[in-house]
């Protein structure tokens, strides 16, 4: 080996090294994770035939006050919320509708569920816990099944 291979061997080997320590001694980063407000006797169910495009349909049995969220579906978690609406009353309630701003997307997996309210009737993500039962989400996976409105040319 020449004297220029030398250096660059011993260049590699500094730069693989310090890209390690790097690695090794980064501080972990925090779990992410939600949390969750076990409410055994919750339920929450889509409302068969009962959806239209300006609202989806729910019935549900709370145990609490609190809210219902549709979320898109990515890769079968919940993702972004489409809607939410405020429901109050503990016990069962039937055909509780969910008012959409925009129409829910025909054959698109959405994801409903229910959250605990903190006490201000306003819906937010990080102060408004899901519901579990048994430390399962309460949830209600489904597809819209308003037709697909017909084009015409």
């Amino acid at each position: 080996m020449q004297k220029g291979d030398w250096f660059s061997l011993g260049s590699i080997v500094v730069i693989i090294a310090i890209a390690a320590t790097f690695f090794f001694l980064a501080p972990k980063a925090p779990k992410l994770g939600i949390g969750l407000v076990e409410l055994p006797g919750s339920t929450l169910t889509v409302a068969p035939k009962m959806s239209w495009a300006t609202m989806q349909m729910f019935n549900m049995t709370l145990v609490q006050d609190g809210f219902i969220t549709i979320h898109e579906s990515i890769g079968g978690a919940p993702g972004p919320v489409v809607a939410s609406r405020y429901v109050d009353g503990i016990g069962l309630h039937e055909g509780v509708g969910v008012p959409l701003e925009t129409p829910l997307l025909h054959g698109v997996d959405y994801i409903a569920l229910l959250h605990v309210d903190n006490g201000d009737h306003v819906y937010v993500p990080a102060d408004d816990l899901p519901v579990s039962v048994n430390g399962i989400p309460v949830r209600a996976d489904f597809q819209s099944d308003v037709p697909v409105p017909e084009v015409t040319p």
